[in-house]
């Protein structure tokens, strides 16, 4: 198990690594306003999840469980109609896109940035499937290989891209990061594509995926709400500013996320086996783990930033404050993931959602309020830090009571 966690956590941080590299060229070539513009409209590949009603959540859940169960007749059934409810999100999040672009985008080359805004999401559900495919067979050796080979693509294209073709070459190059990587994925796995139409199935998918897409939902609207608030009170420019606050973010959560991500079929299909005392035991080396990650990466993030940003992207030093307060927001943020992904595989989905949902409202209303109070961005960070304490506190709490908590937190004590 170690084996397969340190060669996902090094082609994870190759895949992040790469990103930011990227994120650095964007920054300094299509400076803060396009930039800001970018961030702005990234979102919409989560989005697009959706309008899948979840069911690619759905999936990487039941698929464990069932095989714990011995139920394995079941399995072709699920993949086959998530695939083609993946596919038809996927329209349905293009038109929603390629709509919302006519009336709200106002800058250069309109019809390229919708040709390529389609193309990058169904390359991205298209990977996003490949992707719960591969964790829902704990397949993450192969999770592995596609992300080095994404990374090394992202790396190529976006950057060429970005020099001879500005925004749309960026996302163009991500376009095909996604694609080619989830092709290779594919073809490693041996994994077999297909359409399936059941609506019996597709429901109980979308009964137990559609928590998971509004989880998703509220938890992208979460990560935005500040830059959500800044654009339509402030600037697009000091979006754009923002931006380094949204990459150390990405920095930070990154292992806690990864470290969830590796744990969650584990867990699950310990669930499906009633095996409760593996599950915890399981929860518990999560737990620790990110919290040496939530303390190491940041400082190391602050140090290095504090550095290299006047040296490197001198026109984004406004958004140095910002960052500084954002880095510690997202420690925090980082700490709740396990418990919060515990929640998630008991099925404790309508908890979770009221737990991320109020603490949307409390950002929101914090971030307005500084705004309207003239602390400019630092005051929305700083309702982004708020609004993190407070959700990974109820998210600890809530899974401690509802999770035989002595028990919990005996196994993360030793």
């Amino acid at each position: 198990m170690a084996k397969g966690l340190s060669f996902f956590g090094i082609s994870s941080i190759f895949i992040k690594a790469s990103a930011f590299f990227i994120a650095y060229i964007a920054m300094k070539e299509l400076k803060p306003e396009l930039y800001g513009a970018w961030t702005l409209l990234s979102p919409i590949l989560i989005y697009s999840f959706l309008f899948a009603f979840g069911t690619p959540s759905a999936m990487s859940r039941q698929i464990p469980i069932i095989k714990g169960r011995g139920e394995n007749e079941k399995i072709p059934e699920i993949y086959g109609v998530t695939f083609f409810v993946m596919f038809c999100s996927a329209i349905a999040a293009c038109v929603i896109a390629v709509i919302g672009l006519e009336y709200l985008w106002k800058y250069q080359d309109l019809y390229k940035i919708m040709a390529s805004v389609v193309l990058l999401i169904f390359s991205y559900n298209f990977n996003l499937y490949v992707q719960s495919y591969c964790r829902s067979n704990d397949r993450f050796d192969l999770l592995s290989k596609g992300g080095v080979l994404q990374a090394v693509i992202y790396l190529l294209f976006s950057a060429t891209g970005i020099f001879y073709a500005g925004l749309v070459g960026f996302i163009v190059g991500q376009s095909a990061a996604f694609f080619v990587s989830a092709l290779f994925v594919v073809w490693l796995g041996n994994i077999k594509l297909f359409f399936r139409r059941n609506s019996k199935v597709f429901l109980q998918l979308a009964k137990d995926g559609l928590p998971f897409a509004l989880i998703s939902l509220s938890s992208v609207l979460f990560e935005v709400v500040d830059r959500l608030i800044i654009w339509l009170m402030i600037s697009v420019e000091s979006v754009g500013f923002y931006g380094l606050s949204m990459i150390v973010h990405s920095i930070i959560v990154m292992v806690p996320t990864l470290l969830s991500q590796f744990f969650y079929p584990k867990m699950a299909r310990e669930y499906g086996r009633d095996s409760f005392v593996s599950v915890r035991a399981f929860h518990a080396k999560n737990v620790r783990a990110n919290l040496v990650s939530s303390a190491a990466i940041p400082v190391s993030v602050l140090l290095t930033g504090m550095w290299l940003v006047p040296i490197f992207l001198p026109d984004y030093v406004s958004g140095l404050p910002a960052m500084y307060i954002n880095i510690l927001a997202a420690s925090i943020f980082s700490i709740g993931l396990p418990w919060g992904t515990l929640l998630l595989m008991y099925g404790s989905h309508k908890i979770r959602l009221k737990i991320i949902f109020v603490s949307l409202l409390i950002n929101a209303i914090l971030g307005v309020s500084a705004v309207l109070f003239g602390l400019g961005i630092e005051g929305v960070a700083v309702a982004t830090l708020a609004s993190s304490i407070i959700m990974t506190i109820w998210l600890f709490i809530v899974a401690r009571k509802y999770l035989s908590k002595s028990e919990l937190l005996n196994e993360v004590i030793n």
